[in-house]
């Protein structure tokens, strides 16, 4: 992301590069190298059928167009932020700590009733890893 956001030009060069590998082996070798960081997001992608959702995602998004990879990854290197109207009465931000997200967290401080919550050993892939986290901020349905 530090590199798209200093030269937002290099964003859909890189989008169809990744585009053209779209070969298994390839998406694998990819989402390993990008999940590197967190240990349970490595763990995640030890598990062969979470392993095969991402790879099949993967290659669907790109199938045809790499345009709307480009396109958002474009609109997070330009600074975006939530929306300052939106809906809802209560939001709940989860994030993982070994991602250092907590600086940013303030960009979220608007949301109608938002409260943070940090998880300890979550990365990018917490619905897969702590989905019980996920879980337990979604409180009560509506009755």
């Amino acid at each position: 992301m530090r590199t798209f956001a200093s030269s937002p030009g290099l964003i859909e060069t890189f989008a169809e590069m990744l585009r053209r590998q779209s070969r298994t082996d390839m998406v694998q070798s990819i989402l390993r190298r990008s999940l590197a960081t967190v240990e349970s997001d490595r763990a995640a992608l030890d598990d062969p059928l979470i392993l095969a959702q991402l790879v099949r995602d993967a290659q669907a998004q790109s199938a045809r167009t790499s345009a709307g990879f480009a396109a958002e990854h474009a609109l997070y290197a330009g600074g975006w932020n939530p929306p300052a109207s939106v809906g809802g009465s209560a939001w709940a931000v989860l994030h993982g700590a070994p991602l250092g997200l907590g600086e940013r967290v303030g960009r979220w401080a608007h949301l109608p009733g938002v409260t943070f919550h940090v998880h300890p050993l979550a990365g990018q892939m917490i619905y897969f890893t702590y989905p019980e986290a996920v879980v337990a901020l979604l409180g009560e349905p509506p009755s």
